[in-house]
């Protein structure tokens, strides 16, 4: 009988390790953003770039004050993409109402955002949506998730592409 409890509490023990890790590989690389220093010391050079999102207001789940915020990738090559930003924490009926202030409208969301030497996107840090500054917001709040969309084929037929993450909802910038 202990044998068996010893096998299932090793189980869970080598379940919740593996999320740990899983977890601490997502924050560490939240934190490869556009803070990361140059080899030469420096800090690198960022641009402010606006992402006009449209938003909608409400979830059964988080609730009326719940904001998703959404606009196409704009430098994605092989699949059709969304870059996305979800308001989950905050849950605040100020910073909604604020939201729907826009009415149809785009929300402008600014970045702070790292190019590389080829011009594609390398790291990105949340300055603002509209007018409220990124340090009202969570850290899971200030990230972009993206969205791919893969047109319908055959069941288990592969379909190759080509993606950048998060990269693909900039720009590139032309130097």
């Amino acid at each position: 009988m202990l044998a068996v409890m010893d096998k299932k509490v090793r189980n869970l023990s080598v379940r919740i390790a593996m999320a740990c890790f899983v977890l601490l590989a997502v924050v560490h690389g939240q934190g490869q953003n556009a803070q990361t220093k140059k080899t030469d010391g420096t800090t690198p050079d960022l641009t402010p770039v606006t992402l006009s999102m449209k938003w909608p207001r409400g979830d059964r789940h988080y609730g009326p004050n719940f904001i998703w915020l959404s606009t196409p990738c704009q430098a994605s090559g092989d699949v059709p993409c969304e870059c996305t930003m979800t308001f989950k924490v905050i849950n605040s009926k100020g910073f909604a109402d604020y939201i729907s202030s826009f009415g149809d409208g785009q929300v402008p969301v600014v970045y702070q955002v790292m190019y590389g030497a080829d011009g594609f996107a390398r790291g990105q840090r949340l300055e603002s949506v509209g007018s409220w500054q990124a340090d009202r917001f969570h850290l899971n709040e200030q990230a972009l998730s993206v969205l791919y969309t893969f047109k319908g084929g055959k069941p288990r037929q592969k379909q190759p592409a080509h993606t950048n993450g998060t990269a693909d909802c900039f720009p590139p910038k032309r130097n």
